[in-house]
């Protein structure tokens, strides 16, 4: 049902169904009710089509389309490599760093030697 607004045709809200059909042609031979637009999907083979129906019943357009799969893009840093170190110096510097503060905690604390001049 069209709404006149100021003199211009105003078109109903579009809705979409979705119907499981087995080919093209059970999808171009299903009916839609007019100023709908239904979206069929193949049951055994990857491709879909979109049925466009006009306020006056004619078919405004039928597309169809195959599935693919997209593929993920891997991420790829773009800034400084350099910023940047292998595992294998990680690692390393990791066992470096360990040790050190293996050999801080075995020492001695470190008494600084009073001063005898100043009594505080």
């Amino acid at each position: 049902m069209a709404i006149y607004n100021g003199g211009y045709a105003s078109p109903s809200p579009v809705t979409t169904q979705i119907t499981w059909v087995e080919d093209e042609a059970e999808a171009r031979n299903t009916y839609v009710m007019p100023g709908n637009t239904a979206l069929f999907m193949e049951k055994r083979n990857a491709k879909f089509h979109i049925k466009t129906i006009g306020l006056n019943g004619d078919v405004q357009s039928f597309r169809s389309f195959e599935f693919t799969e997209i593929e993920p893009t891997p991420t790829v840093y773009s800034g400084d490599a350099g910023n940047f170190v292998t595992k294998d110096d990680f690692n390393a510097a990791m066992a470096d760093l360990k040790k050190s503060i293996e050999a801080m905690s075995n020492r001695k604390p470190y008494n600084k030697p009073r001063n005898e001049d100043n009594h505080g």
